[in-house]
């Protein structure tokens, strides 16, 4: 193997090992999440006074016109249902909902499970932002996609409740004695969940930035 060969393999060996085990922009992600999870708030309460007409079962996008406009889409049934279901619900189903949405926003942007929180915070901003299709613009669209890219990274990592908690549990058990033997296959499951983490988070990353590039790129054309 010469010289050249060598380096190669190592460069993209060293490469494989980084992108395996390190999450990337852990901090930008973090941004995100609170940026998006507060203006989410935001919205939704500036909104409040006209959620009904907007997106409640009063709206001029009747819960018949969103089941013709799913029909009409193809859209297959699991969709059909997630992108459906808010036209479904009564007067005080919604009103439930709409709180609902506010407490996720709120438990997203402060980091609060934030795994479990994340993806409920995007399947209840697609079902809300696809009930009037009518109403969302450019913006509307990169929350949707920025919302489910976000549930696949470590976005709690850092700025978080979750990250005070693991900070203090990672203190508590310095301090306690060393934990006892496990089974082998808990062993490597413990050592290859950082790396399905750090892969997943990786490549959620580089899709939002491609997002974001496109964005800006469409933009820079259109003027």
């Amino acid at each position: 193997m010469t010289g050249r060969a060598a380096t190669a393999l190592w460069w993209i060996g060293d490469r494989y090992e980084t992108v395996t085990t390190r999450c990337f922009a852990a901090r930008g992600m973090a941004v995100l999440r609170i940026g998006y999870g507060t203006l989410w708030v935001l919205f939704l309460l500036h909104e409040s006074g006209e959620r009904d007409a907007a997106w409640g079962p009063d709206s001029p996008w009747s819960p018949a016109l969103e089941h013709q406009y799913a029909a009409q889409a193809g859209w297959p049934g699991f969709l059909r249902v997630w992108l459906t279901s808010v036209a479904d619900l009564t007067h005080t189903e919604f009103n439930v909902f709409y709180l609902f949405a506010l407490a996720v926003g709120v438990a997203f942007a402060l980091g609060w499970h934030t795994r479990i929180v994340s993806v409920l915070f995007a399947i209840i901003v697609v079902a809300l932002e696809n009930r009037s299709p009518l109403l969302t613009d450019g913006g509307d669209n990169v929350l949707t996609l920025l919302s489910m890219y976000l549930a696949f990274t470590a976005c709690g990592r850092f700025w978080s409740i979750d990250a005070r908690r693991r900070a203090r549990a990672q203190a508590r058990s310095g301090d306690s004695a060393a934990e006892p033997e496990r089974a082998a296959w808990r062993v490597e499951l413990s050592r290859a969940r950082p790396r399905m983490v750090a892969v997943v988070h990786n490549g959620a990353v580089l899709l939002i930035a491609a997002q974001i590039c496109i964005v800006y790129g469409t933009a820079g054309l259109a003027q």
